[in-house]
């Protein structure tokens, strides 16, 4: 049986020798990174106070650079360099801190000679507040595997940043997240004598509950403080754009955030009233239901809306315009400013879509978030 492995100590020259059944061969070190992904950010953790920890661990012996990026949109710049030792991990500390609200990515890549080697999945940070008194509707960002659950990893991050009451839950901040069946469960932030743990108070047991990535769900704080003041998602992102399912007609609507690393946009481009907005933006157009107007009333004629919770409140509305005019057809309409829509899907958020059954159709459809990786807004 034929099986490979470097033959040379060091990893900075531009071709590897392989070791196959027959002998030693020579090969690109680009193809042989590509195959092996020599060095990986294994785990990312935050502190209370905001400094991020990555451990990076190699199979092989690498001088590995770190990128940084400030915000989705932020350009990736060096913020270090490490040498990785051979099934060791090296750990490395950002001394730049990280605060609410913000955005940061990491990504690792190693020497390939003339280039540098980088892995296409990046690892993020999501910072969010939490205050005393507010609700946040949010979404899950990361993917964690098998840990997207609020009794792995995912739980202990939504934890970090809230306040932990009573087995009784008197004092304990909550979430609610809609079940399979359409019902709101509620699951409380409890503290034992010597653990932290979302709890099911009716049935008084550990909650299990999976949350998938993209499903929005709601943070409820308690009037109490006791808070360290912001919480914390952290994660490889998403390895492909995992598709969002919407209902028709439903009376409150879906909640729902974006499984991809950079905001979506929806850009309103006018000047002196030319309809230059483009159309279609954010991949809605062709699958939901667009229409004359956004009045309720009018359900025979209006169209699908995406609800904005911000600082406690709703903000507002935007909803999806056709049968109007090849000038406004596929576009979004602002409900407050009554001009084109200019707004971002954000990684971490959440938003409600209410979809409409009008006089032109409708019917449950499935959301593929458009490709942001060429997207250099």
């Amino acid at each position: 049986m034929n099986y490979a492995r470097q033959c040379l100590p060091g990893l900075a020259m531009i071709l590897a020798l392989v070791l196959t059944g027959t002998g030693c061969r020579a090969v690109p070190l680009e193809s042989y990174y590509d195959a092996r992904q020599p060095a990986a950010i294994e785990h990312l953790a935050v502190d209370d106070d905001g400094v991020v920890t990555i451990r990076v661990r190699s199979d092989e012996t690498v001088t590995a650079r770190l990128l940084r990026a400030d915000g989705p949109q932020g350009e990736r710049r060096e913020a270090a360099t490490l040498k990785s030792e051979s099934g060791r991990p090296t750990e490395w500390t950002d001394p730049e801190k990280v605060s609410a609200p913000g955005i940061r990515y990491y990504s690792v890549g190693v020497k390939t000679g003339g280039g540098t080697w980088v892995h296409d999945r990046e690892w993020a940070v999501v910072v969010q507040e939490r205050k005393a008194g507010r609700r946040y509707l949010v979404s899950v960002p990361v993917d964690l595997g098998d840990q997207n659950t609020l009794h792995g990893e995912l739980g202990r991050q939504l934890g970090r940043g809230l306040r932990a009451g009573t087995m009784a839950g008197e004092g304990a901040d909550h979430i609610e997240i809609l079940d399979a069946d359409g019902t709101w469960k509620h699951y409380h932030w409890i503290e034992g004598p010597d653990y932290k743990a979302w709890w099911d108070l009716e049935s008084t047991t550990l909650a299990k509950a999976v949350i998938e990535p993209g499903a929005a769900f709601w943070i409820e704080c308690d009037e109490g403080e006791g808070r360290k003041g912001h919480g914390v998602f952290y994660g490889r992102t998403l390895s492909g754009d995992l598709p969002v399912r919407f209902k028709a007609n439903e009376t409150e609507g879906t909640p729902f955030g974006i499984t991809v690393s950079r905001p979506l946009y929806h850009r309103n481009t006018e000047t002196s009233r030319k309809y230059s907005t483009l159309p279609n933006q954010l991949g809605f157009a062709v699958l939901g239901s667009g229409g004359k107007t956004s009045d309720h009333r009018k359900k025979d004629e209006s169209g699908d809306q995406i609800w904005v919770w911000r600082n406690n409140e709703w903000q507002g509305y935007y909803w999806l315009m056709d049968h109007v005019g090849p000038a406004w057809n596929g576009r979004w309409w602002d409900n407050r400013t009554r001009d084109f829509a200019d707004f971002a899907l954000e990684p971490g958020m959440g938003y409600y879509y209410r979809h409409r059954v009008n006089r032109w159709g409708g019917e449950d459809f499935v959301w593929q978030p458009p490709d942001t990786s060429t997207d250099t807004q």
